[in-house]
This record gives C-alpha cells, sequence and structure tokens, in this order.
C-alpha cells in the first residue's frame, strides 16, 4: 500500500507542479523536490526490503554482476540522500513561509480585500507546511532515536521485541513518502483541482 500511494501521490505532486503555471512558485517547488526525492522509496529500497524478506540471507539481491553490485551500494546511499533532500527542503519551506509573512504587502500598495486574500492564502500554505514538517518528525523521530538506542545500547539488539520494534520504525520511515502527498491533497484547494483535471486527461 504505502509502495502504491508513495509511487501515484508522489508521481502527481511532480506532474500537477509541472504542468500548472500557477503553482510554479518556491513553495510548490520545495514540495515537488520532495515528492520527487521521495520517490526512492517506491522505487528502490520498498522493492529491496519486500525481496529481502522472501530471499535467504537476508538483504540478498537476486541480480548479480556489476548492476547488482551497484544497486546494493545505491539502496544504502539513496535513502540517506532522500531524507537529507527532505530535511533540507523543510528547513527551506520554513524559511519561505517566514519571509512571505512578515515580507506582506507594502502599506498601501494594495486593497485591503487583496491584502485579506494573501493572508488568508499564506495561513493555509502555513498550516500544510506545519502538517508536512509534523508528519516528517512523527515518521523520522522513531527510527533515529532507535538507532541512538542501539550505539548506546549494543546488546538490546539481540532482543526479538527490539527486532519488532525496529521494523516498526523502519517501516514508519518508509510511510513518510506516501504521507506528503496526501497532506498536499488535503490542505491544498489548488493541488485537489489540478489533480482533477489531472485525471480527466
Amino acid at each position: 500500500m504505502v509502495l502504491v500511494v508513495s509511487l501515484a501521490g508522489n508521481s502527481a505532486i511532480g506532474v500537477i507542479v509541472y504542468k500548472t503555471p500557477s503553482l510554479r512558485k518556491p513553495i510548490n517547488y520545495l514540495i515537488m523536490n520532495m515528492a520527487m526525492s521521495d520517490l526512492i522509496f517506491p522505487l528502490i529500497l520498498i522493492p529491496w526490503r519486500l525481496v529481502s524478506l522472501n530471499t535467504s540471507p537476508a538483504g540478498h539481491w537476486l541480480i548479480g554482476g556489476p548492476l547488482g553490485q551497484a544497486l546494493c551500494k545505491l539502496v544504502v546511499y539513496l535513502p540517506m540522500v532522500s531524507y537529507s533532500v527532505s530535511s533540507q527542503s523543510l528547513v527551506l519551506i520554513a524559511v519561505d513561509r517566514f519571509v512571505a509573512l512578515k515580507l506582506q504587502a507594502y502599506p498601501g500598495e494594495q486593497s485591503n480585500n487583496a491584502e485579506k486574500k494573501r493572508a488568508r492564502r499564506n495561513r493555509k500554505v502555513l498550516r500544510m507546511a506545519c502538517a508536512i514538517v509534523l508528519a516528517f518528525s512523527l515518521s523520522y523521530v522513531p527510527v533515529l532515536t532507535t538507532g541512538i538506542i542501539m550505539s548506546l545500547f549494543p546488546k538490546i539488539m539481540s532482543s526479538c521485541g527490539f527486532s519488532i520494534f525496529l521494523i516498526f520504525t523502519i517501516f514508519m520511515s518508509h510511510v513518510n513518502c506516501a504521507v506528503n502527498p496526501i497532506i498536499c491533497l488535503i490542505f491544498s484547494s489548488n493541488y485537489r483541482q489540478c489533480l482533477k483535471r489531472l485525471l480527466k486527461c
């Protein structure tokens, strides 16, 4: 389910921003940037995890030769790239929202009605950005905490309960790539309308 939602949702976000000139703004480019980096999970990492569950020894590649060796290295490297891109995009989204809220329209430059519309739009985008940050935190804090626990208490890794908890935290980190497109569609009527138009084509 995570694989399908992530693949479809993140691809849709990319296509929506690409095909909709009115969405070509810094905040939407940053959201698209996260969506494209989140495609790493459904395209590479989740299939590898599914294969590793059904093969012995765990993590054994079904593809041999140079391609298998390259994929083996990429499956470790690319999730870290995705995590870094998402973290940096979130920081830039926060900066963008701060600037948008602090540098509102100059006095007398716009009518009061236009100013109210802009403030309402900025609040909506801010709520969406906060939801994305919250989802990111809820998805990644457990796996990062688990990493700290494993480095401080290496013997805990032999515990069956901890192994189950580790699997859960890894799954939670993968869920984040499926949640972001859903958040965009919930909080942004522009994304919903563009998705409807995209599906009608």
